[in-house]
């Protein structure tokens, strides 16, 4: 595989999906604006299409712009990253890649059974929860209420969509490649999959590259991870990230899933040197909040904890705004993000601090386009799904994290890293997930 072009409809699934191929020795550039440059070999661009809360149509148009642009640079392999719990116009975007690529068959396996997320006669699992019964159901901006996978997409799709089951999935790999090889033949368009385990992954990969078949490969950080050694890839020595300079860290905490905010609290615990700040919806939703008193206040506090060497958490509190200005919940949550990114930029230029922690995409990608980075250019994990990498233009090393990602301490890791200090080390020999 000499390399490899991932289209993400937000930034840090971007950054996760792109991280995996960090072990096999490719240089792996997120890019926010979305335009594809020259590929050279073992190079891989993510093209971050920021779509996910867009209505199905505007989502279809930017994909497809965004394919016809792949399409001129011809790469190897191309990979629509899948939010592993189903958010987004996933239908309307594999039908853009389907059109505009012409690949013979779209294989989409959301799947990530390490991360608790595992599909079983078609049903999404979240942590052993039927995906339309847990918090996904009420997210503010991309609310998912079916969780059959092949459903959903054949919902918003406009193409034939079948799907295989647990059993298919684990035939033996010439009788896989017979069916996908049928079903391509009948013009089957996009193939949804079960993926109990995470070797149920590799065998969608090993059948899909030994089938002869012009693929575009759809899922979430699960599939693509056992992608590159299906395609001829071997993975290389651990990478080694040199010494950092002690630093102030601003973690950016703009995500409200229930497992970020275990994290968080966990880290409020830590007994760290360490200033929480709480901003309130209220606050960020002001017409005029740069010039607000808030502001002010929020900005002065985080300076005074700069100035006595004290790392900062700037947090969304989890509090539901109220409506104002009739503005529905999208715009409300777009104008959350977009302040607190704007917030936190502010700070980390006005203070000079060049350690982010950014979770929750929206606010990683406002802060990110605020800082004036264009691109991301990914240095390694800190776990498994959670990468960091250094910001174009600046010395900045930034982590990126989904919301629901990570173990319960990664927040505590990821402190260890950017503060400062001898090297890191990922062996990615030993990961599996």
């Amino acid at each position: 595989m000499n390399n490899i072009v991932i289209i993400a409809d937000d930034l840090t699934g971007a950054s996760d999906c792109g991280a995996t191929l960090l072990p096999y020795g490719m240089d792996v550039l997120v890019r926010l604006d979305g335009q594809i440059k020259r590929l050279g070999a073992g190079q891989s661009i993510v093209l971050n299409t920021d779509s996910r809360s867009l209505s199905s149509e505007d989502a279809y148009r930017r994909t497809a712009q965004v394919a016809s642009e792949i399409s001129a640079a011809a790469p190897e392999v191309v990979y629509k990253k899948m939010d592993s719990t189903m958010r987004g116009n996933i239908g309307r975007e594999l039908d853009a890649l389907y059109e505009v690529l012409a690949p013979d068959i779209v294989i989409a396996a959301p799947g990530l059974p390490s991360q608790g997320r595992v599909v079983k006669d078609g049903v999404l699992l979240l942590h052993n929860v039927p995906l339309a019964e847990t918090e996904v159901a009420n997210d503010p901006k991309t609310p998912v209420t079916e969780s059959n996978i092949h459903t959903l997409i054949a919902h918003q799709s406009n193409h034939q969509v079948a799907h295989l089951s647990i059993g298919q999935v684990r035939a033996p790999r010439e009788d896989l490649v017979t069916e996908l090889r049928r079903l391509a033949a009948e013009k089957t368009a996009i193939v949804t999959a079960d993926s109990v385990e995470d070797t149920d992954l590799r065998r969608l990969c090993e059948a899909s590259a030994s089938s002869g078949l012009r693929v575009v490969y759809a899922g979430s950080a699960g599939l693509i991870h056992y992608l590159p050694e299906a395609l001829g890839r071997q993975v290389q020595q651990p990478r080694v990230l040199g010494e950092l300079s002690p630093e102030n860290v601003l973690f950016v905490v703009g995500s409200v899933s229930t497992t970020g905010r275990s994290q968080l609290k966990q880290l409020m615990a830590s007994g760290k040197n360490i200033t929480f700040i709480e901003v309130y919806p209220e606050q960020l939703l002001q017409k005029n909040f740069p010039s607000s008193d808030d502001w002010k206040r929020l900005v002065e506090k985080a300076g005074e904890a700069s100035d006595s060497g004290r790392h900062i958490v700037l947090f969304s509190s989890p509090a539901k705004p109220a409506a104002l200005d009739g503005n529905d919940a999208i715009e409300q949550s777009d104008r959350i993000a977009a302040m607190l990114g704007e917030l936190a930029a502010f700070i980390a230029e006005h203070k000079g601090i060049s350690r982010l922690f950014l979770t929750g995409g929206d606010t990683a990608v406002r802060v990110m386009e605020n800082l004036h980075a264009g691109s991301l250019q990914l240095l390694g994990e800190i776990e498994p799904g959670v990468p960091y990498g250094k910001l174009s233009g600046s010395d900045r090393i930034a982590v990126t994290k989904a919301g629901s990602f990570g173990s319960a301490d990664v927040m505590e890791k990821a402190l260890v890293l950017l503060k400062g200090v001898d090297h890191v080390e990922a062996d990615y020999r030993n990961y599996n997930g």
